[in-house]
């Protein structure tokens, strides 16, 4: 739900005239919320053999790419087609977790044997956290950079239209580029790394470069240089 609230408040500016300061508090307040981490959970209880777990997640990775690949095409449509084609697609997704998808289906969690409430579900996952100390430490690296990550998401979109000034040409080049980069090194980079290396020692790694990311996003002046 909290997902079609951004795209309801670029609507309202878009068809009303309302400040686009509605959106981007709206948008940032999503980001801080965000449900990969029910993709990973849900991904963890399906593949059960660690060593594949690498490879599930780049192929949940390149079918988000590929279903985003038709947003390259309707960016050029018009301004009010956009945002009308994402309201429908915010609500049709928001209809399609509560009707049909396994793990929110309400004819699922109604015929559940244990039902957890907003209080209760904290204290289980809290359990979880505090079973031995590794897990907690790994829970804690998770969440800083799961929020450094929200806020560079945040951010981002208004610095490179605003500050930097790109079009919808220069934002579209940039989207393929990020694309292609996220496709690369996912099958060239990733899986050879962690086989090599191990899963922590991975994560280390990709913690390191995405803690130097944001240092040289910041220095960015020019568009070539994103």
């Amino acid at each position: 739900l909290l997902s079609v609230a951004p795209i309801v408040a670029l609507a309202c500016h878009t068809f009303l005239g309302f400040t686009l300061w509605g959106f981007l508090l709206l948008e940032a307040a999503y980001t801080a919320f965000d449900t990969r981490g029910v993709f990973l959970a849900f991904m963890s209880d399906v593949v059960t053999e660690p060593q594949q777990r690498t490879m599930a997640y780049a192929i949940m990775v390149i079918a988000r790419g590929v279903g985003a690949a038709p947003a390259l095409v309707v960016a050029f449509l018009p301004t009010t087609v956009v945002v009308t084609i994402s309201v429908a697609t915010a609500v049709a997704k928001v209809v399609y977790v509560e009707a049909a998808f396994p793990e929110t289906c309400r004819a699922v969690a109604e015929s559940a044997p244990r039902r957890f409430s907003v209080l209760s579900t904290p204290k289980e996952a809290m359990r979880i956290f505090v079973r031995n100390s590794f897990i907690f430490r790994m829970a804690l690296i998770l969440v800083c950079s799961g929020t450094s990550s929200a806020g560079m998401g945040a951010i981002m979109t208004p610095i490179i239209t605003g500050y930097l000034g790109l079009k919808k040409d220069m934002t579209i080049l940039l989207a393929v580029a990020a694309g292609a980069s996220t496709f690369t090194n996912i099958g060239l980079v990733l899986r050879p790394l962690t086989r090599r290396c191990g899963d922590v020692h991975a994560l280390r790694m990709c913690l390191g470069v995405s803690a130097v990311f944001p240092l040289l996003f910041a220095r960015c002046t020019e568009d070539w240089h994103l």
